[in-house]
């Protein structure tokens, strides 16, 4: 798959899962990642950017952090490893909103 498909399928399945998961979690600045995509969230409990990556056990790998302004460098706050799609609006959810 390339980039852009994978991103549209992780996309896909979130929408299937919830379809107003992206509006509640002020979803917006996505863009495809080799293996997955990135985006920019403004929840609850969470703001910042979350990464989500397909691994070759054909499950994805979550990462929540932010910028850091003076480095440049990512903070990670958050990691989720072996997540199904099946639980990947559960998974975001806790982390971005905290239900």
């Amino acid at each position: 798959m390339t980039d852009m498909r994978i991103a549209r399928t992780i996309l896909e399945q979130i929408k299937a899962l919830d379809h107003m998961a992206l509006f509640a979690w002020g979803f917006k600045n996505a863009f495809g990642l080799d293996d997955g995509i990135q985006f920019d969230v403004n929840g609850l409990v969470f703001k910042g950017k979350v990464v989500i990556k397909l691994t070759a056990m054909d499950d994805y790998t979550i990462t929540f952090g932010r910028m850091n302004r003076k480095t440049f460098d990512f903070d990670v706050k958050h990691k989720a490893e072996g997540v199904y799609c099946d639980q990947l609006v559960e998974i975001l959810d806790h982390y971005i909103e905290g239900k």
